[in-house]
């Protein structure tokens, strides 16, 4: 016998939705929305019959795990970015490009602080799975049930209501 979940099924395909409403939540909470890039970078897409994949802009996990000071600098083109989105101006003379350049300097030799974001949105999202599946599943696992119970045994119908 082959069961068929179609509740929890209809549950699980609108949860990909909400996984990357959650994480948009999230950054808007902690203020990680310079230029809303990473924010609208999000996407979810079917990996196989077994789940899914959450795609996102590959600085999102510097930004979630933050940078150790090394001796490559980071790229200044998403600095200079980032300064005009947060509409930043120099002082002193300075360029944009300069100054870009001078952060990009400090972050090789300082490193950049992490700003966890991704670990807090998958514990949000169980807690919403958690509290969403369980209804859709019971009922499913009813309806099984009563479908099972209602079958034909030898000529003569059984109906058991639960």
């Amino acid at each position: 016998m082959a069961t068929e979940f179609k509740n929890t099924e209809s549950t699980i395909d609108n949860s990909s939705l909400r996984l990357v409403s959650i994480f948009q939540n999230v950054l808007d909470r902690k203020g990680i929305t310079a230029s809303g890039r990473l924010k609208n970078s999000f996407n979810v897409k079917e990996s196989n019959e077994q789940g899914i994949e959450l795609e996102f802009d590959s600085y999102g996990t510097i930004v979630d795990q933050g940078r150790r000071p090394s001796s490559k600098m980071p790229p200044v083109k998403p600095i200079q970015d980032w300064l005009r989105d947060k509409n930043i101006r120099p002082k002193g003379g300075q360029t944009i490009e300069q100054l870009s350049f001078a952060i990009a300097k400090t972050i090789q030799k300082k490193g950049y602080r992490p700003q966890p974001f991704i670990q807090l949105t998958l514990n949000e999202f169980a807690e919403y799975l958690a509290n969403e599946i369980e209804q859709p599943l019971a009922q499913d696992i009813e309806d099984s049930i009563q479908s099972e119970l209602n079958r034909t045994i030898n000529g003569k119908t059984i109906v058991v209501n639960l």
